[in-house]
């Protein structure tokens, strides 16, 4: 399923502003392990986001599971 260009657009800012990339950089392509950035606190900083934009909600117990792995 494809996903609609405005929200694709959502998440291609989040990945910008999160990991400060440029306007020029190519997100889709963007990397955890590439991307110096894109460590843990980047990683909950992106999910937070995303989950504030698209007002998601995890479950306690998965929120719970996230905090519990090292």
């Amino acid at each position: 399923m494809a996903m609609n260009p405005e929200n694709l657009e959502k998440l291609r800012s989040i990945f910008r502003i999160i990991l400060d990339l440029d306007a020029s950089d190519d997100v889709d392509s963007a990397r955890r392990i590439s991307e110096e950035r894109w460590d843990s606190l980047g990683h909950v900083s992106i999910v937070a986001a995303v989950e504030s934009e698209f007002d998601i909600q995890r479950s306690e117990e998965h929120t719970s599971e996230l905090q519990s792995r090292q």
